[in-house]
């Protein structure tokens, strides 16, 4: 009975039918199964044909014929799997071997044609480079001038701002002066650094220093240290800066750049304030410090006149303008 069980467990392990989960399955064995009967059938009939027909197994009819038949089933259907896998495997090779190897050339083109398109892409874009600007230091006049503010609050500067020490004491020297218009000055530049400090945020650093004696000379020096520009209206730290070989931001040339410019023939009203070197001059100046020499007109100090511009003079410390007076 054991025997008997285990023989029928093995025929129930083969020859199982499959839920409907595995229809693949399922079908792949009723066409296995289909496919040993026909060589199983085909197997008996040819040994038949061939040999056991005038012969009989052990002599008795149809027994060669079957035993045949049965090992052609059971040879086709145990070997099906591997028939299958070998064919599969076969067809696999081929296809690498041939049209694999066909449309992996036309690929190939496709793949270098493609890299090299990307390649001239890049070639042909042009690289920006970014490079960090070299930080900005401020002098005491830029400072008091008070200009400087206003072309860091509207991003004309983007480098960092290093203040020294050393001109913060020249300020706070400035604004306790017994002078009232040197107090105004130093008062104001010291109300400008406020606000670059509000503008530039962490941007805004100041350097240690100890006190000094020549301001102009320590700056150039902190300059070439920290190889920073300095920005000034100095028209005389501005030189020696420049023959020092340290770059400098020229505020005032930064201002006439801006200006509207002016020519012979032009109107300007301007009141002026005292009285010239040459003789019946009379000297103005415009809102942004702009000096007005007048011809003619001493006798007008301290009134508004209508003028003429007759000759511009440009200089390094700015413009001077010559006017004639014309009819008030």
């Amino acid at each position: 009975m054991n025997l008997m069980g285990q023989i029928i467990k093995h025929l129930k392990d083969r020859f199982y039918v499959p839920t409907v989960k595995n229809p693949t399955q399922l079908t792949y064995d009723i066409i296995r199964i289909i496919v040993a009967v026909l060589f199983g059938l085909l197997g008996f009939v040819l040994s038949r044909v061939v040999y056991f027909t005038e012969h009989p197994l052990l002599g008795v009819p149809y027994t060669g014929g079957i035993l045949i038949g049965t090992l052609s089933f059971a040879l086709i259907y145990y070997l099906t799997p591997y028939i299958v896998k070998a064919v599969g495997e076969g067809i696999s090779y081929v296809f690498k071997t041939t049209i694999a190897e066909t449309m992996g050339v036309y690929i190939d083109d496709i793949t270098k044609s493609s890299a090299n398109y990307i390649k001239n892409q890049k070639t042909s874009t042009p690289k920006i480079s970014v490079t960090k600007t070299s930080p900005v230091l401020l002098d005491t006049s830029s400072v008091i001038d008070a200009r400087i503010c206003a072309i860091l609050e509207l991003g004309f500067i983007e480098s960092e701002i290093i203040l020294p020490q050393f001109v913060i004491d020249e300020l706070h020297l400035i604004s306790d002066s017994k002078s009232k218009i040197k107090r105004d000055k130093g008062r104001r530049g010291l109300n400008v650094l406020g606000e670059i400090k509000r503008v530039k945020g962490k941007n805004f650093k100041i350097y240690p220093t100890p006190k000094v004696k020549d301001v102009d000379a320590e700056l150039i020096k902190l300059a070439k240290k920290l190889k920073a520009r300095i920005a000034t209206v100095d028209f005389n730290l501005f030189k020696v800066a420049v023959i020092k070989g340290v770059k400098v931001l020229n505020v005032n040339s930064l201002a006439n750049a801006l200006k509207t410019p002016l020519v012979p023939g032009d109107t300007l009203t301007v009141k002026l304030h005292k009285v010239g070197k040459e003789k019946n001059q009379a000297i103005g100046y415009l809102d942004d410090g702009t000096m007005i020499i007048v011809n003619n007109a001493k006798k007008f100090v301290k009134k508004v006149v209508n003028t003429e511009v007759t000759k511009i003079l440009q200089t390094d410390a700015g413009q001077m303008i010559f006017c004639e007076l014309k009819e008030s």
